[in-house]
């Protein structure tokens, strides 16, 4: 017995349980093509024209099939399974229309834009994921009360940055939000971003990163210089300069080694860019998130990503936005933090800006206009550098903070100077 002839034998059986199967939603649509689609609709028609619907009998003999008892307390499971099916259906369809629009390796890309934005209106379907709740009711109060209870017992914090006045007044970086660290060439983005990847892991977090300007080898001397600063202190820490010159000795490096992995296996994932012979595009990062599910990806930098098919000039502005858009929604499906790097525009170079602002990110305001919080940075020599928070969708800005910087040892600390909010130029 099919679940469509269990739900028209019910239907025949129980006629005033039909306005309940209409109020679900089902239609004739969710019928397979054939003779219960056929009764399915003709009972619809019959009690729209006639309000009464067809019995048993005249059902069997319309349309040569056999009907059987059903019971009354059978009806939400066959709903559930008739909608399930429908939605398989559809599924199914869009998986095929993708590949008869991609039409071959370079319509791929688009295809698979369009068959994201299908699952994510298919992910909806029955009440799935809901997005839309009415904020009035118990369960969202009981929600928001268990959340409000976290913050006053200071367990509402979110992955912390090693920034201390940015982790103490924002609260770190927080899942499902995108985080922007942007600066002009030279300054220290990719430090930064590693000293969050860094601070993540050794919190207990995991976290994946795409170095997309850096090879495998280049990230982990950063990252030993950055791990060994705080597991042994600055007067320790394996110098960036002495591990790219080959000066520290094998056996110092493979003990930190085997410190990582004692503790830290499994905890970070980073993309080996340099062996593949592709870029990365943002469906390719969307697949390793979904893999290792981690709570931090961060992707250094975002102009360096290769955009939809027709669109690769990172310069275009609807490229941008694709690439943002795409970051930002890894961030909110996946339930994790999301970064990216980004440079500066020609107008904040040409106008001398110390802290630029959203308005000032190189490729347009797409990158701003999806970003939960921007970090913009800058600084007037090799000890000190300067961030300020632009833009924070959730809290409030913060003014400039004056931060010592040796990429060289790994040391990163606020100084004793006051922040300034003067728009500095």
């Amino acid at each position: 017995m099919s679940t469509e002839s269990s739900l028209v034998s019910l239907i025949a059986s129980h006629p005033i349980l039909l306005q309940k199967i209409q109020k679900a939603g089902i239609t004739d649509e969710h019928f397979p093509e054939g003779p219960w689609r056929n009764a399915y609709r003709w009972i619809l028609k019959m009690k729209r024209e006639h309000a009464a619907v067809p019995s048993a009998e005249m059902i069997e003999n319309r349309y040569k099939v056999e009907l059987h008892t059903t019971a009354s307390r059978s009806l939400p499971i066959l709903i559930s399974q008739l909608q399930e099916q429908k939605k398989f259906y559809d599924f199914t369809e869009a998986i095929d229309e993708a590949a008869r629009h991609a039409g071959g390796a370079a319509g791929l890309d688009d295809a698979m834009g369009k068959l994201q934005q299908e699952m994510n209106r298919l992910s909806l379907v029955n009440g799935a994921n809901k997005g839309v709740v009415d904020a009035f009711s118990p369960e969202v109060q009981q929600r928001m009360q268990r959340d409000y209870m976290a913050r006053r017992r200071g367990e509402a914090k979110g992955i912390p940055t090693g920034l201390r006045r940015f982790d103490s007044i924002i609260g770190g970086l927080h899942k499902r939000r995108m985080i922007v660290v942007m600066a002009r060439s030279g300054v220290g983005k990719s430090f930064i971003d590693l000293l969050f990847i860094t601070e993540a892991v050794l919190s207990g977090h995991k976290c994946i990163l795409f170095p997309l300007e850096m090879t495998l080898e280049e990230t982990a001397y950063r990252l030993f210089t950055i791990f060994s600063n705080r597991l042994w202190g600055e007067d320790q820490a394996l110098k960036n300069l002495d591990l790219t010159m080959g000066r520290v000795t094998p056996r110092k490096v493979v003990k930190l080694m085997g410190i990582l992995e004692d503790r830290f296996a499994g905890q970070l994932h980073i993309a080996d860019i340099a062996s593949m012979a592709d870029p990365y595009t943002v469906e390719r990062v969307e697949a390793e998130i979904a893999a290792h599910q981690p709570d931090l990806g961060w992707d250094d930098y975002i102009q360096l990503m290769k955009g939809p098919a027709g669109r690769d000039k990172v310069e275009d502005h609807s490229t941008v936005k694709v690439l943002s858009n795409g970051i930002k929604s890894i961030a909110q499906r996946h339930n994790c933090a999301m970064g990216v790097s980004a440079q500066v525009n020609r107008e904040a170079l040409k106008k001398a800006v110390f802290l630029p602002r959203i308005e000032n990110i190189s490729g347009g305001d797409a990158i701003g206009c999806d970003a939960d919080q921007v970090i913009s940075l800058n600084r007037r020599d090799q000890e000190h550098i300067f961030y300020a928070v632009v833009k924070n969708r959730h809290g409030p800005e913060l003014g400039r903070t004056r931060v010592k910087f040796g990429v060289n040892t790994g040391a990163i600390r606020e100084t004793e100077e006051q922040p300034s909010d003067e728009d500095d130029t």
